[in-house]
């Protein structure tokens, strides 16, 4: 279980640095900020992600996975909130930071899934 939570982890902050690498309004302080960027949106997503997910569910299959977009971009803006060395500029580059991050989240869980 600690072994997939740390690569979890891994593959979060790995998310966390494409998006500071690729999308131009996304700004960081700190190398080590990645790591606790990544580390809070985890615990995050856990909690109030995984509820919110929950009770959304009949949505998502009327939206076809739109709400859980929202539900990300959501998480996404908490933790930024949370985290002092991450600042995101501008609706859209709002949008696709949440893409990466569920696109990474979507394959780690794959992964992982796929290795047990």
């Amino acid at each position: 279980m600690l072994k997939n939570m740390a690569a979890r982890l891994v593959a979060l902050a790995l998310g966390f640095v494409v998006m500071v690498a690729i999308l131009p309004g996304v700004h960081r302080t700190s190398a080590g900020g990645i790591f606790w960027s990544a580390l809070v949106y985890m615990v995050i997503n856990a909690t109030a992600g995984r509820i919110l997910k929950f009770v959304t569910a009949p949505l998502a299959l009327l939206t076809l996975g739109l709400s859980i977009l929202a539900i990300n971009l959501g998480v996404l803006a908490i933790t930024v909130m949370i985290v002092d060395n991450l600042e995101i500029d501008g609706f859209w580059t709002w949008v696709w930071a949440a893409v990466i991050l569920s696109a990474v989240s979507f394959i780690a869980n794959y992964v992982l899934r796929r290795d047990r």
